[in-house]
């Protein structure tokens, strides 16, 4: 009862996993996370997580997967995304460690949680991207730039390729902050960078 009890206030969703089999048990707050009822997934298996699991996560999390099974770690931990029944992306902080092997030290009974932590992601990136991005014009800022840049120059310089940096000059922009004030000036900025940003292509900085 006192297990159940913190299960409930930390509105976690638990699962246990026979890794031999593919068995499966979730409990109702592992459906909910994900905007489903358990009667809804049923009938559950580990390619129930598999299938809400975002592609782009899976390999990583079977590495770390084998590493504990293998004995490297002593718990298994990942922060992954999974598909809401409402289409979007959501993050789950998946914990959990093999507690059963056979004879033969091979994993058997797996036991973990999942805890809901997509505000928190939310808002990592919210901080990422005020930490990067100029406030007035919303483009990369100097030290982004300068970041991105030895980066870009490493990687050329390793592959033999070659890259262009353009430098623009807004000729006598004082005037415009002197004629008509800085609110307008701002106004044309914040233009001139969303014209730039039009002109450029998705994958350049």
């Amino acid at each position: 009862e006192r297990l159940e009890n913190v299960i409930d206030g930390t509105r976690l969703g638990t699962w246990e996993w026979n890794v031999q089999t593919g068995e499966t048990v979730f409990n109702e707050r592992w459906a909910q996370i994900v905007g489903y009822s358990l009667d809804e997934l049923a009938p559950v298996s580990i390619k129930t997580w598999a299938a809400l699991s975002h592609p782009d996560d899976l390999e990583e999390s079977d590495r770390l997967l084998e590493e504990h099974f293998a004995g490297k770690t002593d718990y298994y931990e990942y922060e992954a995304r999974m598909k809401h029944k409402d289409g979007r992306w959501i993050w789950v902080h998946d914990r959990g460690k093999v507690i059963e092997r056979d004879s033969e030290g091979r994993a058997v009974r797996m036991y973990g949680t999942h805890a809901d932590i997509t505000v928190k992601k939310d808002l990592e990136e919210k901080i990422r991207e005020l930490a990067i991005r100029d406030p007035l014009t919303g483009i990369y800022n100097r030290r982004y730039l300068f970041e991105r840049l030895e980066g870009i120059r490493a990687e050329c310089g390793r592959k033999g390729r070659s890259f262009c940096v353009s430098i623009f000059d807004i000729d006598h922009f004082k005037a415009i902050n002197d004629t008509y004030g800085h609110i307008a000036g701002d106004v044309v900025l914040k233009e001139f960078a969303g014209l730039v940003a039009s002109m450029v292509r998705t994958y350049d900085l």
